[in-house]
C-alpha cells in the first residue's frame, strides 16, 4: 500500500483556520482490473477545525482500464478532488478510519482509492467509434429460412 499516511500532531496544537499543504506523487495499486498508469500527483491541504483536521485533496492519474465493449485496455485521465474531516474525538467520526490516531497521524489512501474507483465509468469506453467483439456471423443470404420445411409440404 503507499504511503499516503500523514503525521498532523503539531497541526492539533495549533488554533482553527492554521493549515499546512503537501505534495503528493506515489504509485497506486488499485487492487482491481483498473491499473494506474502514472503515479497519483497533486496536493493535499490539512486545514486545523474545532475538534479536528479537514483536508482537501485533489490531483490526477492516468489509468489503464479495460473497454466495456471490446475488452481491449486503453489509457484515461482522471482529475479527483475531495475533501474529509478527522476528529480527534472517536464520538463524532462516522467510521473508524474518520479518526486521528493517538500519535496524531491520518491515513488517506483508502479516501484517493475509493474515490478514483468511483469516478470510473460503470462501462468504459476506448472510444465512441467502439464496434465491440465481432462474432463472425454467415450472411443472412446463406441461411436457411424457417418456412424452407413448408416448402415442400404446402401445394
Amino acid at each position: 500500500m503507499p504511503n499516503f499516511s500523514f503525521n498532523i500532531s503539531e497541526l492539533l496544537k495549533k488554533p482553527e483556520g492554521e493549515s499546512f499543504e503537501v505534495g503528493l506523487n506515489q504509485k497506486i495499486d488499485l487492487e482491481s482490473e483498473v491499473k494506474a498508469k502514472t503515479p497519483f500527483a497533486g496536493s493535499a491541504t490539512f486545514i486545523r477545525i474545532d475538534e479536528g483536521i479537514e483536508v482537501q485533496v485533489s490531483g490526477k492519474i492516468t489509468l489503464i482500464v479495460p473497454c466495456g465493449r471490446c475488452g481491449k485496455d486503453f489509457e484515461t485521465a482522471m482529475k479527483i478532488s475531495f475533501s474529509k474531516t478527522f476528529w480527534e474525538n472517536p464520538k463524532l467520526a462516522a467510521e473508524p478510519t474518520e479518526i486521528i490516531s493517538p500519535k496524531g497521524e491520518i491515513e488517506l489512501f483508502p479516501y484517493i482509492r475509493a474515490e478514483i474507483l468511483v469516478q470510473i465509468p460503470i462501462k468504459p469506453l476506448c472510444s465512441k467509434l467502439c464496434q465491440s467483439i465481432q462474432p463472425k456471423i454467415e450472411s443472412p443470404l446463406k441461411k436457411p429460412s424457417p418456412f424452407d420445411i413448408l416448402k415442400g409440404r404446402i401445394k
